[in-house]
């Protein structure tokens, strides 16, 4: 918004000067960047409050995102990392995940889509519908717009993943440095575990 005023006062001042093609070509770049803009964010408030849900496993742990969206409008997310197997089924990672986070949660919207299906969706709803006072229905998009929200979740959990990744990887390396700082300064024959 800062942006498209400013370039709103400068095609005005231009028009004043009359310099009309740098106004117009100014017009044109504020009505692209108002259509840009309108096709990234989420928005329509016939869209149900919702929260899309997305995980991805590396080494022994899940990290989840979760989107909020209310009134059609992405207002939160949300990230977790939970521990786990490498071995765990996906149905099982959701399900638990599902099962923590909507016992404690203080805004349980009445749509929940998840990038994993659960085996038993309709005695998780009611678990979940135990918490609130509305119906509560989860599923799993295949196609279209909601399989669009899914797979950007997806795409948010793999980064926020990796970064994880990079991040203990480095605080493993210092702390294998220090217990090798400490193994020479003791005059120890082996590194202390």
């Amino acid at each position: 918004k800062p942006a498209v005023e400013a370039l709103k006062k400068q095609m005005a001042d231009f028009a004043i000067e009359k310099k009309f093609e740098r106004a117009a070509a100014l017009r044109d770049q504020i009505h692209t960047i108002e259509r840009s803009a309108e096709k990234q964010l989420i928005t329509d408030s016939r869209m149900p409050n919702r929260d899309v849900i997305a995980f991805v496993g590396d080494l022994g742990k899940n990290y989840f995102v979760l989107f909020q969206i209310r009134s059609g409008k992405l207002i939160g997310q949300e990230r977790f990392i939970v521990e786990g197997a490498d071995s765990q089924p996906p149905q099982e990672v959701m399900e638990a995940f599902l099962r923590d986070y909507y016992a404690l949660a203080a805004d349980i919207p009445s749509e929940i889509m998840i990038s994993a299906e659960v085996e038993t969706p309709e005695v998780l709803e009611s678990y979940i519908r135990a918490h609130t006072d509305h119906a509560v229905h989860l599923h799993r998009p295949e196609r279209g717009e909601k399989d669009d929200l899914i797979l950007l979740a997806l795409q948010n959990a793999r980064s926020f993943a990796e970064a994880s990744r990079v991040s203990w990887e480095a605080t493993e390396k210092r702390a294998e440095k220090a217990l090798e700082e400490l193994q020479e300064a003791l005059k120890l024959n082996d590194i202390p575990k």
